[in-house]
């Protein structure tokens, strides 16, 4: 069975448009992963959409619609370490948690036991403290 515009016998203009919204319509339908219209992923390379951020969907579609102009501010880099890690509370908790599991790992490892000690994923530190 075949599906859109071609399906139809186009008369006129007004079955053409006619068949154009029913094949769109086919189109949303199709909720599967093949469909663009539903399944949309952003790309950070693409240079074919932009995100919108912290705006009502409605008003934005009200001034796109009215074709009134928009201002467009990037949002800053991610930061890569957080604000709260940079304080010297967590610093002196993660020198204290990496000693601790430093102990931990020198108390209940077997120096001969190879496997074990390749099976553990914990870097060795220069010790510090």
């Amino acid at each position: 069975m075949a599906h859109g515009p071609a399906a139809l016998p186009v008369t006129g203009i007004d079955d053409f448009v006619i068949a154009a919204i029913q094949q769109y319509r086919a189109k949303l339908l199709d909720l599967s992963s093949r469909n663009p219209l539903v399944n949309f992923r952003h790309s950070d390379r693409s240079r074919s959409h932009i995100r919108v951020s912290d705006e009502i969907p409605e008003k934005l579609f009200e001034r796109l619609e009215s074709s009134r102009q928009l201002w467009f501010d990037p949002l800053p880099d991610p930061l890569l370490i957080p604000a709260d890690e940079e304080l010297p509370l967590f610093q002196e908790a993660r020198r204290k948690a990496r000693k601790r599991l430093r102990n931990w790992v020198r108390l209940h490892r077997n120096e001969n036991d190879k496997k074990w000690r390749e099976s553990c994923a914990i870097e060795s530190e220069p010790n510090s403290d």
